[in-house]
């Protein structure tokens, strides 16, 4: 089996989750999420991990401060 490591230089934002766009990739406490649903009167927007395996669904404040990935500026792989 090969591992391979990915390296990522990305442009992110820290903010406020309800001020992110439904669909968009986050990062949560040195996780990796995308945000499915927002949750109208409650203030709280529905988010998944992303991995393999079982994936986690929680719901987080709208208030909760994450850092939003904008754009994905070069990616290097080595084995």
């Amino acid at each position: 089996m090969v591992i391979y490591h990915m390296w990522m230089r990305l442009k992110t934002e820290e903010t406020n989750l309800g001020r992110v766009p439904v669909g968009s990739i986050i990062i949560y406490e040195k996780r990796v999420w995308i945000t499915v649903n927002k949750i109208d009167g409650m203030k709280q927007m529905l988010v998944t991990n992303i991995g393999d395996g079982n994936r986690e669904s929680i719901l987080l404040a709208s208030s909760t401060e994450v850092c939003y990935i904008k754009d994905v500026i070069k990616i290097t792989e080595e084995a």
